[in-house]
């Protein structure tokens, strides 16, 4: 069986004229980044398939949040790289916009602290004047890289949160997400990129591009999705005045999330898929 499975493996491959062999079939994570490589690759339906990521379900786990629903603070997480296609600047924008003094009265009358917690990713990218400008505004708290955090210790600032706010110009599939839907918190997310594989609006909220970027993903020429903080400050004040519906809708994410994108569902279908085909043509 050896022999036959190497001869199915180099029937899918070919050699360059330097001898060095190449595959006529790769795979990308979402469809967008499928997209963006069929001016590349001719055929690209066939020549490129899809092998999603997942997510550590014994570590992202779904908590409820019904217990914050009378709450006096909302704490909107963000979890990446500093700047660059990540669109910080719209979401450090959009924030003080809806919260200029960090907090907002409720329909009660009870005044609600809200925060803005940005969680900095490797390679630590966040400028000295940066930092100091925008952590002296109300209710925003920047934690800094640090190269050992776990993924336990990411998840505990998931946890912690009342809603992901992620207006990235683009993604190639948009893990930060999908993890943070998996432990119950709604997510505000554009409506657009590698996301789109996993997020719908019966689970997310997802807004439409207000203009275009040009950007690369990789070395992959494309478009990136800007989103007009003035617009995104409103959906944040949405999320803050109805927290129930808040908490609802993050339920809904973690059960999609549980349902379809765990590391074992992901790679089931993968090899129900592209791999016991192989071994039932021996």
């Amino acid at each position: 069986m050896g022999k036959k499975l190497v001869s199915i493996t180099n029937q899918s491959m070919k050699e360059d004229p330097e001898g060095h062999l190449i595959a006529h079939k790769i795979f990308v994570p979402t469809h967008f980044i499928q997209e963006l490589m069929s001016p590349l690759v001719p055929n690209v339906e066939t020549k490129v398939g899809l092998f999603p990521h997942g997510f550590d379900e014994d570590v992202f786990r779904y908590k409820s949040r019904h217990h914050r629903v009378n709450s006096d603070t909302f704490q909107f997480v963000w979890i990446s790289v500093w700047g660059g296609r990540k669109n910080t600047k719209a979401a450090l924008e959009a924030f003080v916009l809806a919260f200029p003094d960090g907090t907002i009265k409720l329909a009660d009358g009870r005044t609600t602290r809200v925060e803005l917690k940005l969680v900095c990713g490797q390679p630590p990218t966040i400028k000295p004047w940066e930092r100091e400008y925008w952590s002296a505004k109300p209710g925003i708290i920047i934690v800094d890289p640090d190269e050992s955090r776990t993924d336990v210790e990411l998840a505990q600032h998931y946890h912690d949160a009342d809603c992901l706010v992620f207006p990235t110009y683009a993604e190639g599939f948009g893990l930060t997400v999908l993890e943070a839907m998996a432990t119950g918190l709604p997510v505000i997310v554009p409506d657009f990129s590698g996301i789109q594989d996993f997020c719908d609006r019966q689970s997310c909220v997802m807004i439409p591009p207000t203009r275009w970027v040009n950007m690369t993903l990789g070395s992959i020429p494309g478009c990136g999705a800007d989103i007009d903080p003035r617009v995104l400050a409103a959906v944040m004040k949405m999320m803050v005045l109805d927290r129930q519906g808040s908490i609802l809708l993050g339920k809904r994410a973690a059960e999609k999330a549980h349902r379809d994108w765990t590391w074992r569902k992901v790679v089931r279908d993968f090899d129900q898929k592209h791999i016991c085909p192989l071994f039932e043509s021996l």
